[in-house]
């Protein structure tokens, strides 16, 4: 399934820093995708665009393929304290109303999907581009349904020892598989 952007939350179970993200985009366009966050849940701030930030915006990018995560090519910094959730936004604005960003229709909203021993990751919703964060939200009327978001997060864990990034991949295909992995 897919619109043009997935709302999700994710949860620090450590202290780590997001670095980069890849997601499941649909082939046949060119994407510009944004990627925002809040602290906390999306729950209620879906239509509140003063409520989010922009960390980055990148054009030009095209599909690694279907069922492939792209890399989307906005460096990030972003560090969750232990125990923290925040909420991503990742969208293409490149074209109001197709499903450029690819998810997989969910069960219900805010349960965990993924998580690994440093992070979480909860099912959101679709979220039609617009601007003003006016777009439509799927599934309409919020839970019970929701999307689970397919892409990885790189990630780093606060310990003081060197590392190399961790990443959490959600993926679909005709069964479901999430793999997470970190390695020092």
């Amino acid at each position: 399934n897919g619109q043009n952007g997935n709302m999700f939350d994710v949860t620090a179970l450590t202290s780590i820093t997001i670095t980069g993200i890849d997601q499941h985009l649909n082939i046949g366009f060119t994407h510009t995708v944004n990627i925002n966050y809040k602290t906390g849940t999306f729950v209620g701030f879906e239509a509140n665009p003063g409520a989010w930030t922009l960390l980055g915006s990148a054009s030009g990018i095209l599909s690694a393929g279907n069922g492939v995560p792209t890399p989307i090519p906005i460096p990030l910094n972003l560090t969750i304290g232990a125990n923290q959730t925040i909420a991503l936004y990742v969208t293409c604005t490149n074209d109001p109303g197709s499903a450029t960003v690819a998810y997989t229709n969910g069960t219900a909203q805010g349960s965990p999907y993924a998580s690994d021993a440093c992070i979480q990751i909860r099912e959101g919703i679709g979220k039609q581009w617009d601007p003003n964060f006016l777009g439509n939200n799927f599934p309409a009327g919020g839970p019970p349904g929701s999307r689970i978001w397919n892409g990885k997060i790189y990630y780093t864990s606060g310990c003081t020892s060197p590392r190399v990034p961790c990443v959490a991949t959600v993926t679909f295909a005709d069964t479901i598989a999430v793999t997470a992995s970190q390695t020092s």
